[in-house]
């Protein structure tokens, strides 16, 4: 009887040490960004947005939500926010 305990305890210390190797869970992909437009004059923004706009929407990218930056009166720049659908 001791012989047996002594066999399944042994058995399964086998199974815990020689568990099968699996790969690290998978990074989930970014579902939100939000990147800074430095400050220039309004025609310069206005284009740069424009460009960034086209250039993110190309990678999967759909707008979100813009937020004005400024510091002292003076336009620094501006935050925008684009989202995307999560890989299934």
């Amino acid at each position: 009887m001791r012989l047996r305990v002594v066999l399944a305890a042994l058995s399964l210390a086998l199974l815990v040490g020689f568990q099968p190797v699996r790969a690290a869970d998978p990074v989930p992909a970014k579902t939100i960004i939000t990147v800074f437009v430095g400050k220039g004059n309004s025609s310069s923004v206005t284009k740069a947005i424009n460009e960034l706009h086209a250039k993110m929407e190309v990678q999967g990218w759909t707008y979100k939500d813009m937020a004005v930056y400024t510091e002292d009166g003076d336009l620094q720049g501006i935050f925008v926010t684009y989202i995307r659908q999560a890989a299934p």
